[in-house]
């Protein structure tokens, strides 16, 4: 309400629908709904105005307006300059705005296996089974989840430079504060997926279910996992619904410190378990359950949750300047609210470069696994 009153006399005589902020950096904006359509006059002449702000530090800097539709026809057929830029990455690659319009993107996005950078692909080494990081890996698996098969390092140089440059971002982004926190965790992979994981890095969630008809999703189709695909696709098209608490944090990757909370299992012989090296920039700290379970579902970036938090730790205050990375979702043991909140430490990434897969450990279930 503050926001939607602040902005109003610099929008008048448009009225507002809704507002949903962005953060990219330290860059602010919004993206907004009108009541009704406007014009490409009307939005020339709102870049052409000058902004007052109510606060001073406004008044310091420029604000555009852009046309933000998601069928732009501007933009429709044209390469994303996300993902031809520095960043080399759009979230709306796979948004086609079925729940967070404001994430879908209006440009074109290519398949992954066509990027010039991701030809030479990765390789493994295999670590032996008297080297330290083997014994430190294979007794976290063996203890929780099954018996281990063989451990391997991945070695994917054009993942660790996108990685390396995110992670250059992130501390330009907080530079004089510190350096910016990194850990090492897991994360779940079907065999089926392995490879793409590997060679191009995890995806984030798309907002729609893969079809059983799709040549690269249909493996998927009937579960709750999302489509593989990129917005592109002619048969991924149906909205993803929600359910059995998936994505309770947002659309975004999905890490933990336990092994057996990643673990995924499945129906082949062997399955894998991926340690990656996750930049977790500053992680925001949710320690408490979620007043409405379905609040951050949609969500396509770390955005402050503590509305939504029955309660909040005194010492995890949220960045207004600055936001927040990712977050830790601490594991609230007793004090979990079923569906509201989980049991064990998890860790969600909203950028697919914060992620460096490091080792996959190979091993089989065991039956009395978690």
């Amino acid at each position: 309400h503050t926001l939607k009153a602040h902005l109003a006399p610099f929008l008048a005589p448009h009225r507002i629908r809704a507002l949903h902020p962005e953060r990219n950096g330290s860059r602010l904006g919004v993206y907004i709904e009108f009541r009704q359509h406007i014009n490409q006059a009307q939005l020339a002449a709102l870049n052409c105005q000058p902004y007052l702000g109510r606060y001073p530090y406004l008044g310091r800097f420029r604000v555009s307006v852009d046309d933000a539709q998601p069928n732009n026809p501007w933009t429709a057929g044209k390469p994303c300059p996300r993902v031809t830029g520095p960043g080399k990455w759009c979230r709306g690659e796979n948004i086609r705005g079925h729940g967070a319009w404001w994430a879908a993107c209006g440009f074109r996005h290519e398949i992954r296996s066509t990027w010039p950078d991701v030809a030479e692909g990765y390789r493994f080494e295999r670590v032996k089974g008297d080297e330290a990081k083997y014994d430190e890996l294979a007794q976290e698996v063996q203890c929780d989840v099954g018996h281990v098969l063989s451990v391997s390092r991945v070695v994917n140089e054009n993942l660790e430079a996108a990685y390396e440059a995110r992670k250059a971002f992130l501390e330009a982004k907080y530079a004089g504060g510190g350096k910016v926190l990194e850990k090492e965790l897991w994360h779940g992979v079907t065999g089926d997926d392995l490879h793409t994981v590997l060679l191009h890095g995890v995806r984030c969630p798309a907002d729609y279910n893969a079809s059983a008809e799709c040549p690269v999703s249909g493996h998927v189709a009937g579960g709750s996992q999302t489509s593989l695909c990129n917005k592109h696709c002619e048969f991924c098209t149906e909205q993803h619904v929600h359910k059995d608490g998936c994505h309770m944090y947002g659309m975004g990757i999905y890490l933990s410190d336990w092994a057996a909370k990643a673990a995924k299992g499945g129906s082949q012989a062997t399955a894998h378990l991926v340690r990656y090296r996750v930049c977790m920039g500053s992680p925001f700290k949710i320690a408490g359950n979620l007043v409405d379970n379905t609040a951050l579902r949609d969500a396509t970036s770390c955005i402050d949750p503590t509305p939504h938090l029955d309660w909040v730790d005194p010492a995890s205050e949220w960045d207004a300047v600055k936001g927040h990375d990712s977050y830790f979702v601490q594991g609230l043991g007793g004090y979990l609210k079923e569906g509201h909140g989980v049991e064990h430490n998890e860790y969600v990434i909203f950028h697919p470069y914060q992620l460096l897969p490091l080792y996959v450990v190979d091993y089989v279930a065991c039956d009395d696994s978690p």
